[in-house]
């Protein structure tokens, strides 16, 4: 847990750091293990005892990793809202009592009927709302596999963190999705390598 914690410093330094302003801010991952998810979680956790207003905004369809965390009890989410099966963002938004944390999970869609979401107008909409709601939005990304939707996720953050699993993550894995960041002019905050 005290690597965590470090790490979790750490990125804060670099946001704290940085010459813009990083509200939106998009962790991505070229390993299917949840390492950048608990460091989503605990993030948030540090920013919600800080009495900072955040959100944790689950883009990795088809995974229910973040849902089952907080135990959330419906499976309504941003799959759902962006589908226009759900048109309140209320109905989305699980607030996390006496936390300042509130989550958008990912939603009931099978991942196979979701790829063409984040490119939805409506996914802007509610960005642009959810910024004006929470101070840190920590964006969950799906295992990066398409070069196009992680385009389309990072161009909408202020900033980037880059997670790998040493061991696991391949060097030509690892550039591909640099290159993929620096080409979408996100800010990179950092590169935290975990072993496992």
């Amino acid at each position: 847990m005290n690597e965590i914690k470090q790490i979790i410093r750490r990125i804060n330094m670099n946001i704290s750091n940085s010459k813009d302003s990083i509200n939106v801010l998009s962790f991505v991952t070229d390993t299917e293990e949840n390492i950048e998810k608990t460091l989503i979680v605990n993030m948030a956790m540090m920013y919600g005892f800080a009495g900072k207003n955040t959100l944790i905004l689950d883009t990795d369809f088809g995974n229910t990793a973040i849902a089952n965390t907080f135990h959330l009890s419906s499976n309504i989410g941003l799959s759902d809202y962006l589908d226009g099966k759900v048109t309140e963002l209320s109905k989305i938004e699980n607030r996390i009592a006496n936390k300042n944390i509130s989550i958008i999970a990912a939603g009931s869609l099978p991942k196979k009927e979701t790829s063409y979401l984040i490119g939805d107008p409506r996914f802007d909409e509610l960005l642009m709302r959810l910024r004006e709601q929470y101070e840190n939005i920590l964006i969950v990304t799906p295992r990066y596999q398409s070069k196009d939707m992680m385009e389309t996720v990072l161009r909408k953050s202020d900033g980037t963190v880059l997670v790998a699993s040493t061991g696991k993550s391949s060097k030509k894995e690892m550039y591909q999705l640099i290159k993929s960041v620096a080409q979408t002019g996100t800010e990179l905050l950092g590169y935290i390598a975990v072993k496992r």
